[in-house]
């Protein structure tokens, strides 16, 4: 019986190890096949005898998919490799041996990449058009609708890729290329002047991109057409557009700035006002401080009169005296005959000292409210006056040869050789 029992065991294990060694065999292949098996029912007749009932056979016919399969494989081998001459060829061979096969649609849309990373983008195009012609609703669209705008785009067809990016915004909102759309549209508008219609784009740019570099390259853009490109009129309209944020309190100071440029201080000082009202962590609100500051300067002082400090008395009068008479003899430059207004010099004895030219600064802009001054002479009361004269955001034109003291200040200038020139 034991005999027996193990005949019978070693029966039932090698009809399981078969068993289990054509599973094996039926998975490999259909894992290696997956996709590419295509079956076509094919129904033969045979030749039927008069009066005969016809009796259709039906047969299952694989289509060389495999050869499909193999050519699929070995091309995108070769493009991954970046051997696109023999991937090109390849994915070709495909196209025009296999017309009908599921691999065709991927192929094409690799044979346009091919062409257009090799910059033949005319070419690429027509593959990108194939594509969507021959498959309508082909899985790679998206892309293809996308590549064509590139090509386009390369090829001046301005009009052309027009379309196909209105295409793309309305058939792919969600796109992931659409950030590239517009901000081409946005460049395009930028270089054609269209100033105002490009930060749109810029800014719908900026908002929808998450990328830091871009970002960035986008916000120094926008604050390039606010603050350097955009006239008076076109800052007023766009105003509301971006009344609270980015970039509304940068649009708000170039507007303020230009008032200024026509003379408009009453505008401008509302206008830097409202931007110290609702924009409190502005990141440039010294700035805006400045200009209020100027304005006010402005409003309080006279600007037909300019102060002179100049050592009069003392040990350095002689340098004094001479600089004032060329002083005397520039104003009759804007005298009031050829200027049609009367200009007012205020000459200051400093007596050569530092402290005395300081408070005749003070007085000039307290008492005769001078617009600008000219002086002092010697570097030490140049330092003290030039300090001060900024901290005022008063004009000063220092006659010194000190070398290096306009660096640090906004309203400071000289009007002097220095040792080195």
């Amino acid at each position: 019986m034991s005999i027996i029992k193990m005949s019978i065991l070693r029966k039932y294990i090698s009809i399981l190890l078969i068993l289990l060694l054509s599973t094996l065999l039926l998975f490999s292949c259909a894992e290696k096949r997956r996709v590419y098996i295509k079956k076509r029912r094919v129904v033969k007749s045979k030749k039927r005898v008069p009066g005969e009932k016809e009796e259709p056979r039906e047969e299952y016919e694989l289509i060389e998919y495999q050869k499909a399969a193999d050519l699929f494989y070995s091309a995108k081998s070769s493009y991954r490799k970046q051997e696109y001459d023999k991937a090109y060829i390849l994915f070709d061979q495909l196209v025009k041996q296999f017309p009908e096969d599921v691999l065709v649609e991927d192929s094409y849309l690799h044979l346009g990449r091919i062409l257009f990373a090799k910059g033949y983008y005319e070419r690429a195009g027509n593959k990108y058009e194939e594509l969507l012609k021959v498959f309508p609703d082909t899985r790679f669209k998206e892309e293809a609708v996308y590549y064509l705008y590139l090509c386009y785009k390369e090829l001046q067809w301005d009009s052309k890729a027009q379309r196909l990016a209105n295409r793309l915004i309305q058939e792919f909102p969600d796109s992931e290329y659409l950030p590239d759309i517009i901000l081409a549209k946005a460049n395009d508008l930028y270089d054609a002047g269209h100033y105002t219609k490009a930060l749109e784009e810029y800014m719908e740019y900026y908002q929808m991109i998450d990328d830091a570099k871009g970002k960035e390259a986008a916000y120094q853009t926008v604050l390039d057409i606010v603050e350097r490109l955009l006239s008076l009129d076109e800052l007023q309209s766009i105003t509301d557009a971006y009344s609270d944020k980015f970039p509304a309190a940068f649009i708000k100071l170039a507007l303020a700035k230009s008032y200024l440029s026509v003379k408009n201080t009453s505008e401008a000082k509302i206008i830097l006002l409202e931007i110290k009202e609702f924009f409190p962590t502005f990141k440039r609100l010294d700035e805006v401080d400045k200009f209020i500051a100027r304005i006010e300067i402005r409003v309080n002082t006279n600007p037909d009169v300019i102060a002179c400090l100049l050592p009069l008395s003392g040990k350095y009068k002689v340098y004094g005296q001479r600089l004032l008479a060329g002083v005397m003899l520039a104003a009759d430059v804007f005298s009031e005959e050829v200027t049609g207004r009367p200009m007012t010099i205020v000459v200051k004895d400093t007596k050569g000292d530092r402290e005395t030219a300081l408070r005749m600064l003070e007085e000039a802009y307290n008492v005769d409210k001078a617009i600008a001054v000219i002086g002092p002479l010697f570097s030490k009361s140049a330092i003290t006056c030039a300090r001060r004269a900024d901290e005022l955001n008063l004009p000063i034109m220092l006659l010194t040869q000190k070398e290096g003291i306009t660096r640090d200040f906004s309203y400071v200038y000289r009007k002097f050789l220095t040792n080195s020139k």
